[in-house]
């Protein structure tokens, strides 16, 4: 299992293209960030502030003293006291390119989320081809990867779901490294520094890391000596990684509080305007374990799977068949592979040995396995005890080792079809990439066209006015009964004589056949004094004001446009005046607005 295959180093084009993919998601990332309209993100203004302070400072907020600086949400928290990553490469990010970025630095500081997912999917396409040597299907997952609606979105704005994005996919990065070329100082080296930036991401990343610990078991166990060596120097470089800021909360906050958890509390105690902020899961709602999963509570599970791959925005944005259809089958191919890896290996269905697949792949898979699977059992009880909180983003951080079995699960088919049907090893590699590449990217810009863009950008309803029809009023044809009023025709329209403060015109049912559910009412009259003129709908349960809209006019000519909802009509009613007085009304019309999507 410790063992190593044959493989060299990386091949020139292969880092052009790690270099090249790097390039063009950061210029995707940028140009999404640089769209994103204010406050689109989840928590985007508690995430904003933290990073605002570390480019204004240049250091880490301090508690209690730095606590009139920043801005603490209604629980009386702070994201000031989450692990940094993420906010050190905005501000760091935004520092560096100065003047040369936006002009505002609320947007300057999203591109760092942009660099850190951006790193991330170069990052697992080096994986994919050093664990695989395929460099269509390393490609192809890579663009999987990048493009996932969910993490593009994170990639727009400042969050720290970034920072847990990009060291849990270097992690992976490097336990592969460790895989193919054995543990020896420089994988060490590697494997610390990327444990260490998962000690300095969101929480949801530190999940990985007993599954991480459990891989390096076999190489340590097996190297003696050399394998103590080897623990030292991953130790020291993940406290260089990472590791330095439980050793900064320790020197600040105290020994006994390095995860910075009682801080936390007191803070919380002392300026939350939202009290009871804890325990709000759904076993406070009566809903345990079995309800949730197994009976599938409000669809938690459904809701779960479109939050990780694209429930965007406020959970506002939902998505359609063409993205979760996609990566359905992509999440459940890679989840049933190890599995099925096994099965297949005890019945005899393996195909040929394919030489380019390392020893201790199995493990490997197993692991991966159980990185997905601990992480999902997390999520649960996140939700069961602490806070309901239907996001998928929690689940990202294993986004790349799921992935990776998804890949291995296409890459063992395709060894298995070669094996068996004859002239299927000829198709070049780039046709199914092509194929891929269609597939992947015509999913991406269907969100953006049918749901993103429509949502952020253009008036999601289609309004269409149909003609206004006017009552003719040289005739009392249109009045069914009347209050109050004294009414004459003549050239000039129907003058209203009022004579008292309630005067009523009831209208002939006729007329109820002009509206639709929206409407537009047109009035033009000519008044001595100032006045309210109102129209009431018996839309079931009488004249009622819940069912009336109306207008202040002043004296002389009044143009009246009056918007009103119908949702029946069984009688219509005009109050022309609140008082005595005259008015001369020229023109009643009504167009109904039909409104689509």
């Amino acid at each position: 299992m410790h063992q190593t295959g044959k493989k060299g180093s990386t091949p020139n084009f292969v880092s052009i293209t790690a270099g090249a993919l790097f390039f063009l998601f950061c210029c995707y990332y940028v140009f999404t960030a640089w769209h994103l309209p204010r406050g689109a993100g989840p928590d985007s203004g508690a995430h904003y502030d933290v990073a605002r302070f570390i480019y204004d400072n240049g250091r880490l907020a301090v508690i209690p003293g730095d606590v009139e600086r920043l801005k603490l949400t209604p629980y009386g928290s702070t994201r000031a006291l989450r692990p940094p990553l993420s906010y050190l490469a905005s501000a760091g990010l935004a520092r560096l390119i100065g003047d040369y970025g936006h002009r505002s630095t609320f947007i300057n500081l999203r591109f760092g989320s942009g660099l850190l997912c951006a790193a991330a999917a170069a990052f697992f396409f080096l994986g994919l081809w050093m664990l695989f040597e395929r460099y269509w299907i390393a490609l192809t997952g890579a663009l999987l990867f990048g493009l996932l609606p969910q993490l593009a979105f994170i990639a727009s704005y400042v969050n720290d779901d970034s920072g847990a994005i990009f060291s849990g996919t270097v992690l992976l990065f490097a336990m592969i490294r460790v895989l193919v070329k054995g543990l020896n100082w420089r994988t060490a080296i590697v494997f610390g520094l990327a444990a260490g930036l998962v000690l300095l991401s969101k929480f949801t990343a530190w999940l990985l890391l007993p599954s991480a610990a459990c891989f390096l078991v076999p190489w340590l166990w097996k190297s003696t000596g050399r394998g103590a060596q080897c623990l030292a120097v991953i130790v020291i470089a993940a406290v260089i990684g990472g590791g330095w800021w439980i050793v900064f909360n320790m020197y600040h906050y105290g020994m006994n509080d390095p995860l910075l958890s009682k801080v936390s509390a007191e803070l919380s105690e002392q300026h939350a305007v939202i009290e009871d902020a804890g325990h709000r899961g759904y076993t406070s709602r009566g809903v345990g374990l079995a309800e949730l999963v197994l009976h599938n509570h409000k669809n938690f599970l459904g809701e779960s799977f479109k939050a990780t791959v694209g429930h965007l925005d406020w959970l506002r944005i939902r998505l359609g068949w063409p993205q979760y259809g996609l990566y359905a089958i992509v999440f459940l191919i890679g989840i049933c592979y190890p599995p099925f890896r096994m099965l297949r290996q005890r019945v005899g269905l393996s195909a040929t040995y394919n030489p380019r697949e390392p020893a201790g792949m199995s493990w490997l898979c197993w692991i991966l396995f159980l990185m997905v699977v601990f992480q999902v059992v997390m999520y649960v009880r996140f939700n069961l005890y602490h806070d309901v909180q239907v996001q998928g983003k929690y689940l990202l951080p294993v986004l790349a080792p799921l992935l990776t079995l998804f890949t291995a699960a296409v890459i063992a088919t395709a060894d298995f079809l070669s094996a068996r049907i004859k002239g299927f090893d000829r198709i070049p590699g780039a046709v199914y990439a092509l194929l891929a590449l269609v597939v992947i990217s015509g999913s991406h810009l269907h969100a953006l066209r049918s749901y993103v863009m429509p949502y952020y950008f253009q008036d999601p309803f289609v309004y269409r006015l149909s003609p206004f029809r006017y009552i003719d009023l040289r005739t009392l044809d249109f009045v069914k009964a009347s209050s109050a009023v004294e009414l004459q025709t003549g050239k000039a329209g129907l003058t209203v004589e009022s004579l008292g403060r309630d005067p009523q015109i009831v209208l002939d049912n006729d007329y109820c056949r002009w509206l639709s559910a929206n409407v537009i009412i047109h009035v033009i009259l000519q008044a001595e004094e100032q006045g309210d003129l109102k129209i009431y709908i018996d839309q079931g349960k009488g004249f009622s004001e819940d069912s009336a809209t109306g207008w202040r006019y002043s004296p002389g000519d009044n143009h009246v446009i009056m918007p009103m909802g119908v949702s029946q009509c069984r009688a219509m009613r005009l109050d022309p005046a609140s008082a005595p007085g005259r008015v001369v009304i020229s023109r009643i019309g009504f167009a109904p607005l039909h409104i689509s999507r």
